[in-house]
């Protein structure tokens, strides 16, 4: 894979030029990261215990509509926020050492029945390396649901299909399947794919456990919130990149309502994310002040939304494979 030309010192020319960010952000926080590993399951089980909560107490069928139904939907937030500390987890994001990091990823995300963040961090990899590019893996698997309910209902489902193929490959031992390559030896990635494995069964065999015990709670505080979490996750790579095209700073959108921020967690600065994949997801913020404070957003005519629910009008915008693949590699430092 080609990598960036070399300056006069040494260093790596950015074709980009991406304004230089401080080192330190970077750098995981244990305090954030600690914030984060709970703040993603309390918006699971909040919600979740209050929907409980209302259908056992709440003698007015009404009543326990109109609790339940949000709740659910946050439940089903938190569920997909337990995918994105998978998601942070396998950008290595989380703690200092890397392999920590994946791991910790890999048995949340894990949480997510059907989801398998190792084949997803597969994929994801070369997705950085090519947005919306001739490469990008993201686009072809998708390319057939080409109206919004399509999305809406088989997204997740194509999806996860794919990532759950990829894992059992790389748990079974075989080559890497992609153009890029995450930093780990052929040895560790299979053992990563196989405790993907063994998570994924050690989730579902607690979703038995509470099924047994108590099926109303299973099915209130698990079932409904999982189902709507593969709804609303089957959104999500629209959300990120549909309706852009195939240039930095176009290829991906800067979602920055306050209510994306607290369901997602900061990682729902996507375009941020994608020009400075290293820098973990509770920082994105800070790298859209530096961007929007030195002009650049109004100067690259950025893909900002700052609208919570008008983000969702990408779900219905074309996502197609862009014309070119460059040299750009994002995870290499600004410089």
């Amino acid at each position: 894979m080609p990598a960036l030309p070399p300056s006069r010192d040494g260093s790596h020319m950015d074709p980009v030029k991406r304004p230089r960010i401080p080192t330190a952000w970077y750098r995981p926080s244990l305090v954030w990261t600690a914030t984060f590993l709970t703040y993603a399951p309390l918006l699971v089980a909040v919600p979740a215990t209050m929907s409980r909560l209302a259908l056992a107490h709440a003698q007015w069928w009404p009543l326990r509509l109109l609790v339940m139904v949000p709740c659910t939907v946050v439940a089903a937030y938190g569920f997909q926020l337990m995918g994105f500390v998978g998601h942070e987890g396998m950008h290595l994001s989380l703690t200092k050492n890397k392999l920590v990091s994946a791991c910790i990823g890999l048995f949340y995300a894990s949480s997510v029945v059907s989801y398998f963040e190792m084949g997803f961090a597969a994929q994801h990899w070369t997705h950085h390396r090519f947005t919306n590019m001739q490469s990008d893996p993201d686009i072809e698997p998708v390319t057939h649901l080409d109206t919004w309910w399509k999305r809406l209902l088989l997204a997740r489902l194509t999806f996860n299909v794919h990532y759950a193929a990829t894992t059992i490959r790389l748990a079974a031992g075989g080559d890497w399947p992609f153009k890029y390559r995450i930093p780990f030896k052929k040895r560790t990635i299979q053992r990563l794919a196989m405790a993907n494995l063994v998570f994924g069964l050690t989730w579902i065999g607690g979703y038995i456990t509470i099924f047994v015990i108590d099926r109303t709670t299973a099915l209130v505080c698990v079932a409904l919130p999982m189902t709507t979490t593969l709804l609303i996750s089957g959104c999500q790579t629209f959300l990120d990149h549909a309706g852009v095209g195939d240039e930095p700073y176009r290829n991906a959108w800067s979602r920055t309502s306050l209510g994306m921020t607290l369901v997602y967690f900061g990682a729902n600065y996507h375009l941020e994310h994608h020009l400075y994949p290293g820098v973990p997801c509770y920082r994105l913020w800070r790298v859209h002040a530096l961007l929007r404070d030195q002009g650049v957003l109004d100067a690259e005519r950025a893909a900002v939304q700052a609208s919570f629910w008008g983000a969702y009008a990408a779900l219905a915008k074309p996502y197609r494979l862009g014309r070119y693949d460059a040299d750009f590699d994002p995870f290499l430092p600004a410089t």
